[in-house]
């Protein structure tokens, strides 16, 4: 992570994740790197918060961000779910299946990107490697209900 000292942009952090969930035989291992308080980030100052995070959260308020690395396990299942965020995901290592509710599913592998806009979906790793991602999620208000998508156009 960067930032300023004495005028000038320097490297302040450079290192293990200070807040990781999950491992240990868990499905899913996620590493909180950075993380902002809603509604306008402040580069002024060096403020670490995801130190504090007592549990995983995938509900975030309107213009909360995280900055992820998750390690999905081989073989696993996750629920079909939604939160009120737009992530923004790249796949770094291994492959993941996407699913939506409608049965639509993506196959992704290293270099894919999505940007999941708080629908309902379910992840699946059908391989016997864990797949790794990183992505920024970013609180945003709910989609209304019966309200899931936008006609491409």
């Amino acid at each position: 992570m960067t930032g300023i000292r004495d005028g000038k942009s320097t490297v302040m952090h450079d290192g293990v994740p200070p807040t990781v969930f999950g491992g240990d035989g868990s499905d899913l291992q996620t590493a909180e790197v950075w993380a902002t308080d809603p509604v306008f980030p402040d580069c002024s100052s060096y403020r670490e918060i995801t130190e504090q995070f007592e549990q995983f959260d995938l509900a975030l308020q309107p213009g909360e961000s995280r900055f992820r690395l998750m390690e999905f396990a081989a073989g696993g299942d996750f629920a079909m779910h939604a939160s009120p965020t737009i992530d923004y995901i790249v796949i770094l290592d291994g492959e993941i299946d996407l699913e939506l509710e409608d049965g639509t599913e993506v196959h992704l592998t290293p270099g894919d990107s999505v940007v999941e806009r708080g629908v309902m979906h379910a992840w699946h790793v059908r391989s016997d490697k864990p797949c790794r991602t990183a992505g920024v999620i970013i609180g945003a208000d709910p989609l209304p209900d019966g309200d899931n998508h936008e006609e491409a156009g």
